[in-house]
């Protein structure tokens, strides 16, 4: 099996999470030039769960952030960060796998960036995310 777009990326979240008692509903897609994003809420816990493919994790992640030079990692907008809670939980979907991070600590390292179009990132190593699901 090979994750192929974000609606399956979702779907398995989804999937797992109710499997564990955790019913969510679909809120949000959004769509850019490199992913896909879902957010899904809890029915119990109001928690979202926020959900974006790509086919490709962030492979330049290691020359911004030296202190990683060699890892790959994972980017999201400051708008996402600014919605989410810090017990939210972000899941980063390719299509070998899922991984996924607490908001809480995605954010402790501070590693953001400015790209060339003036928005402002934030990222986290993949190797330092739970892996939630393997292909």
């Amino acid at each position: 099996m090979v994750i192929k777009n974000s609606k399956e990326a979702g779907d398995i979240v989804k999937s797992l999470l109710a499997n564990g008692g955790d019913v969510c509903q679909e809120f949000i897609r959004k769509r850019t030039d490199n992913a896909t994003h879902i957010e899904l809420i809890s029915k119990h816990s109001n928690k979202v769960h926020y959900v974006k493919y790509s086919k490709r994790p962030f492979e330049k992640f290691g020359q911004f952030f030296p202190a990683w030079i060699g890892e790959e990692g994972e980017s999201v907008d400051n708008d996402v960060i600014q919605r989410l809670g810090f017990n939210d939980y972000i899941y980063f979907a390719h299509p070998d796998g899922i991984h996924r991070i607490e908001m809480r600590d995605f954010i402790k390292p501070k590693l953001t960036r400015t790209t060339r179009k003036g928005d402002l990132t934030w990222s986290f190593p993949i190797g330092l995310m739970e892996l939630f699901m393997e292909v």
